[in-house]
C-alpha cells in the first residue's frame, strides 16, 4: 500500500494543484509455486485556482502502456483534443495476474503470466452507471523477470472492445507486443 501527495503551488497562478495518488497490490501463493496478484491505483487531481484548464498536461494523470494499461500505446487513453492526449483530473486502475513458474530453478528469476487490466481516466467524476462507456481493458500472457530490483515483462495484449474507443485510432490499439522496464506493473 502507498500514499502520494503532491503540492505545487506556483506564483503565476498557472499550473498550481494538489495531487493524491493511492497504490495497492495484494498477492498470495495459490499451489505448485502459482500466484494470484490484486492491485490498483486511484487518483485525483485538483486546481489550487478556480480555473480547471491551469492544471499543465504534463501534471494530469495519463493511462495506457507497459507501465500502465498494459495493450493500449503509452499514455494513448483518457481526455483528447484531436490526436493529442490532454491526460486527465481522475483515474483508476485494476488488474488480476494470476503467475507461475515455469521450472524450480527459474522460479524467482523468470514467470510466466495471464492477466487482465482495466482503467478509466477521465476530467470529472462519472457516476457508476457510465462507468463502462468510458473503461479501457486488456487482456493477455506474458513472461515477467525480476533482475535484482528492476522488472523486465514481455506481453502479448489484446485490448478490449469498449464505447470510448471509437475516439482512439484503433488501427494502433490492436494485439501488440510490448516490452516494459519498471517497478510498478497493474
Amino acid at each position: 500500500l502507498k500514499h502520494s501527495t503532491e503540492l505545487c503551488n506556483k506564483v503565476t497562478g498557472k499550473g498550481g494543484f494538489v495531487k493524491q495518488e493511492l497504490y495497492c497490490q495484494l498477492i498470495r501463493p495459490l499451489f505448485g509455486g502459482i500466484a494470484i496478484a490484486l492491485s490498483g491505483h486511484c487518483g485525483v487531481i485538483n486546481s489550487l485556482w478556480s480555473n480547471t484548464n491551469s492544471i499543465l498536461t504534463l501534471d494530469r494523470f495519463h493511462m495506457g502502456g507497459p507501465n500502465s494499461l498494459r495493450g493500449f500505446q503509452t499514455n494513448s487513453l483518457g481526455p483528447r483534443d484531436k490526436d493529442d492526449c490532454l491526460g486527465g483530473k481522475y483515474i483508476s486502475e485494476s488488474g488480476i495476474q494470476l503467475s507461475f513458474p515455469f521450472s524450480e530453478a527459474t522460479n524467482k528469476v523468470v514467470r510466466g503470466h495471464l492477466f487482465f487490466n482495466a482503467g478509466i481516466l477521465s476530467d470529472r467524476l462519472l457516476p457508476i452507471t457510465s462507468m463502462k462507456d468510458h473503461m479501457h481493458s486488456s487482456v493477455g500472457c506474458g513472461l515477467g523477470a525480476n533482475l535484482g530490483g528492476i522488472r523486465l515483462e514481455l506481453n502479448a495484449c489484446y485490448p478490449l472492445p469498449s464505447q470510448s474507443q471509437t475516439n482512439l485510432n484503433t488501427a494502433s490499439n490492436g494485439p501488440s507486443v510490448q516490452v516494459g522496464i519498471g517497478m510498478d506493473f497493474l
